[in-house]
Order: C-alpha cells, then structure tokens, then sequence
C-alpha cells in the first residue's frame, strides 16, 4: 500500500508541474514563471533533484533490506528501482542543464523504463517457463506478453507525440499516467490476492 502511495504522490506531482507549465499567467513566460531567487536553484530544478535523491534513497533501502533478507525483494523491482534511478538520473541532468523541468521528457523516460522493465519481465517469465513450465502459467505469460506490446506501443506513441503539437503532448502524457495508474492498481490487486 506504501507503493502505491508512493506511485500516486508522484504522479501528483508530474501532473502538477504539467498543469503548471499549461498556466502561464498572463505577460510572463516559461522563464520568468520559472526563475528563482538570486543564488538558489530553480523550483523545477529542485524538483528534480529531490525526485532523484528519493529514487536512490528508495532504491538503497529495497537493497538493504535484500541482502540482510536474501530474495524477500522480487529482482523485477529492484531492477525497475534502478531504471527508475536512471531515469532520474537524466531527468536531474537535464533540469540542471536548461534551468527548467521538461514535463514530456520526464513521461518520455519513464514511458521507455516502462518497456524496458516489461521487456524484462516478459524475458525473466519466458525463461523461468521453459525451465519448469509448471511455475509460469499460459495466463501469465500471455499478461506479460501484452505488458511488453503496450508498453514498447506507448512508447512509440510517446516519440509519435515528440513530434507534433503541444496539445498531442499533453493528451500522450495525461493518458500515459492513465495507463500507468491502471499498472499499479493492477499490481496492489495482486498483491492483495496472494495475501
């Protein structure tokens, strides 16, 4: 449940910085609504960089808490913790370099750590089936199989976006978070069906 809290804080704030980049006030652009005081880091640069230190923090802790309990953390979470990091990574980077956080990119790198932790689990999944067929049931290959297709899909509808308009953009991002939202809730149910 802390995941999800977690999740959906997050998204909140995606959702918040692409509503504000949307509600420029009148006679002020993106770099005067995005300056800061003298001697301080712009807020989107903040931002970023406090998003990056909860991902590392985040991911520490799973690691500690794996290695004094070996295998109590499934290796596809940590492993999404890492493209997470990354991500972060270059998402700080790039609010450092412009001053500002781009909302778009920001979707655009977690919609590509999405297919590649998808594609991961889909490979983990097909390997543990041919291995021992029994412990990976046709329903879940096939779940894992449509996770990756949508996943490298929204990807490419993503870059499509990239491309067009502001408006194209937004729609991308805002049904992006729609389908990641849908991703967690599906992993919390579960969750809560193996308890």
């Amino acid at each position: 449940m802390r995941i999800a809290a977690a999740v959906i804080l997050v998204l909140g704030a995606i959702l918040s910085v692409a509503y504000a980049q949307q509600t420029t006030p009148p006679g002020a652009n993106a770099a005067q609504r995005n300056a800061a005081p003298a001697g301080k880091s712009s807020i989107d640069v903040q931002f970023a960089e406090a998003m990056y230190r909860l991902a590392t923090a985040r991911l520490q802790r799973v690691k500690n808490v794996d290695r004094r309990s070996s295998g109590s953390v499934a290796p596809g979470d940590i492993t999404r913790m890492e493209l997470q990091v990354q991500a972060l990574s270059k998402m700080q980077e790039a609010a450092h370099r412009d001053g500002k956080l781009d909302w778009f990119t920001m979707l655009l790198s977690e919609a590509e750590m999405s297919k590649e932790f998808a594609d991961a689990a889909l490979k983990r999944l097909t390997t543990i089936q041919a291995a021992n067929p029994a412990l990976v049931g046709k329903d879940d290959l096939a779940i894992a199989e449509l996770a990756a297709q949508i996943a490298a899909l929204n990807l490419q509808r993503g870059k499509d976006a990239a491309a067009k308009g502001h408006e194209e953009q937004q729609n991308w991002g805002l049904q992006f978070l729609l389908i990641d939202a849908q991703t967690l809730q599906d992993r919390v149910h579960l969750l809560e069906f193996r308890l």
